[in-house]
């Protein structure tokens, strides 16, 4: 596939970046990026006038959630919850597992979000398991499957009677997960709770040379020197990935950025549900460079524009308000250049293996946004502004890899959809109805109207 005439955004400074040039695809990797590529047995796609730059990386997002979109649109965390952990997540079936996944995959594709760390606490039994990863499997998405605890009504996931959370991981490693040379690969989402349980499910993790990734640093019950107890029983590892990190205090950074762990930040949800402000200039002063992430689909968009825009305008206006209050030698903004980084490069390098990102962006799809229509044009023409600002997501389009069979994976995913999800929906309804009067109470008290399904 030769995609011809673009702008091209390498985000590699040995690369550089291109006002017109051409990206040759053979199989799954990039081979070419420069001017006048000439493919004449190759397919031609013409990104004139359009920006051609690596996918999106979403480093923790909740994709069992993908059908409950926006069933939450100013909910709290304790709102989200009691309604989406408590209610539906208890009561998900393993059908509605796979229907939300499937839909989430779709739904990442369709949005330029070619690579995503499904953050997965919906493994009420072994079946809501493998029902997971088939409809991360036919989505067609490049994901990481981060196996999580189960859902119940107390809220403690030890109550679930059928869970096989963590010790199941072998197995999952053993029938899925038997090669890092693949679409979908494993990492351990870890819950919390005390140092020596969290150690245990990390231990299962390690054992079968899986990755870890854990909440940490959410409001006020975030302030409670979590990870300095944790690595005073044992030492952090470079294998950790801390997601939020909003209320966590000096040392628990120092020891994050210590270890070699990496940051996730969902700016948009924790400054809507009260998890904190995002830590961005707090990772940036320490010389951690965070990765962006979705989070819950309940609440929050699922295209990358908003994220992007969310922690860009965070960081400014904590700069401002500093100045404003009399504060001399301030840190830097950030650039559109960064937040880009923040969005691609650093969510790669959280991926087993990337010891670059050329090695990781040839492998992680890419999209190409027509960046001169009318709701999209750029004043100041700068490259790293168009791939950041004045981009509506309902006026992008997205070109993926072709699959063997010629369709892209995006045309393959409807087909699926069209298939797969209408059956689905016949039978959520009453199954969940409990849930779904839940949802329209609190949407009633909120007094929005919002369409569920």
């Amino acid at each position: 596939m030769l995609l011809k005439g673009g702008c091209v955004l390498t985000m590699d400074k040995e690369l550089g970046d291109f006002e017109e040039a051409d990206v040759l695809i053979e199989g799954k990797k990039i081979v070419a990026v420069r001017p006048n590529i000439e493919a004449p047995n190759g397919q031609l796609v013409d990104c004139y006038r359009n920006i051609v730059m690596p996918g999106f990386v979403d480093t923790h997002r909740h994709m069992w959630q993908g059908f409950l979109r926006n069933i939450l649109p100013d909910g709290s965390l304790n709102d989200y919850v009691s309604l989406v952990q408590r209610k539906f997540g208890a009561n998900f079936a393993p059908e509605d597992v796979y229907a939300a996944e499937l839909l989430s995959g779709l739904g990442c594709i369709d949005a330029g979000v070619t690579t995503v760390l499904d953050w997965s606490h919906i493994h009420n039994s072994p079946e809501h398991t493998d029902a997971a990863i088939k409809g991360l499997q036919d989505s067609g998405v490049r994901a990481v499957f981060a196996y999580g605890n189960p859902q119940t009504t107390t809220g403690n996931w030890k109550d679930a009677p059928r869970h096989k959370y963590p010790g199941d991981i072998a197995r999952l490693r053993k029938q899925y997960f038997n090669s890092d040379d693949q679409l979908l690969t494993l990492f351990m989402a870890s819950p919390g709770g005390a140092p020596d349980e969290i150690l245990s499910v990390w231990k299962a993790a390690r054992d079968v040379g899986a990755r870890i990734t854990i909440h940490v640093g959410i409001g006020e019950s975030g302030r409670n020197a979590l990870i300095e107890r944790i690595h005073a029983t044992e030492p952090l590892r470079s294998d950790t990935t801390y997601v939020h990190c909003c209320t966590l205090n000096d040392m628990e950074w120092k020891l994050i950025k210590d270890s070699g762990g990496t940051v996730s930040i969902a700016g948009y949800v924790e400054k809507l549900m009260g998890h904190g402000n995002p830590p961005v200039q707090k990772a940036i002063e320490l010389g951690i460079r965070p990765s962006l992430s979705v989070d819950v689909e309940t609440s929050v968009p699922g295209d990358f524009f908003n994220q992007m825009r969310s922690v860009f305008s965070q960081q400014k206006n904590e700069i401002w308000t500093r100045q404003l209050a009399g504060e001399k030698n301030l840190p830097p903004f950030l650039k559109v250049r960064d937040v880009l980084k923040f969005a691609t490069i650093e969510g790669a390098r959280q991926w087993p293996g990337a010891q670059d990102r050329r090695a990781e962006a040839r492998h992680g799809g890419g999209y190409h946004s027509d960046a001169h229509r009318p709701a999209q044009c750029d004043a100041d023409e700068q490259r790293g502004g168009r791939g950041r600002h004045q981009h509506d997501a309902r006026k992008r389009r997205y070109r993926h890899h072709r699959r063997k069979d010629g369709q892209t994976r995006r045309q393959a995913g409807r087909r699926r959809y069209e298939q797969d999800l209408s059956a689905w929906a016949c039978g959520a309804g009453p199954r969940l109805q409990s849930c779904w009067r839940a949802a329209q109470t609190h949407l009633n008290s909120s007094k929005l109207r919002v369409a569920v399904l």
